[in-house]
């Protein structure tokens, strides 16, 4: 299976729990190139299994893949998911076409984001909160050092 890939239909939102998920991925009836199954509660405009045939072709074209952001193109003749095989962690940012759409676990383990139909330019970047946080914390501590350091009182020593 590409790294990359359009997939035209849905599988199963929402499972109950992380077992049950891994148990429908394993059934001999779930085809990973045709079906992936999301993380969470179906979101206006998803798109779904029971909508059109869920057949019209697409096309992915990685043009640049760096380990915080993989750029990519995609042709879609129908709404469709774009499930990216690598792993799903919180930080990563999506955008198609310079709007943000919100990034999902697919298949357990990968990326997911759904794709309106039509050719577009979709970017995956991560950009930990935690790493931000660690600067501002930084930031602060430098600032409160360097005041400590020239509004020290004068001490006298007897």
């Amino acid at each position: 299976m590409p790294r990359a890939r359009y997939v035209p239909a849905l599988d199963g939102i929402g499972p109950p729990s992380e077992e049950s998920a891994l148990a429908l991925l394993r059934d001999t009836a779930f085809d990973p190139a045709r079906d992936v199954l999301i993380e969470g509660a179906p979101e206006p405009g998803d798109p779904r299994a029971d909508g059109p045939d869920g057949t019209a072709g697409g096309t992915v074209r990685i043009v640049s893949y760096e380990p915080q952001e993989v750029r990519l193109e995609v042709s879609a003749a129908a709404p469709c998911w774009l499930f990216l095989g690598d792993t799903y962690y919180p930080g990563w940012s999506a955008r198609i076409d310079g709007r943000p759409v919100r990034v999902r676990a697919g298949n357990v383990v990968g990326r997911a984001i759904p794709i309106p139909g039509g050719n577009h330019s979709v970017v995956f970047a991560y950009r930990p909160t935690g790493g931000l946080w660690g600067w501002v914390i930084a930031c602060a501590a430098g600032v409160l050092l360097c005041v400590c350091v020239v509004v020290r009182p004068n001490r006298v020593v007897a």
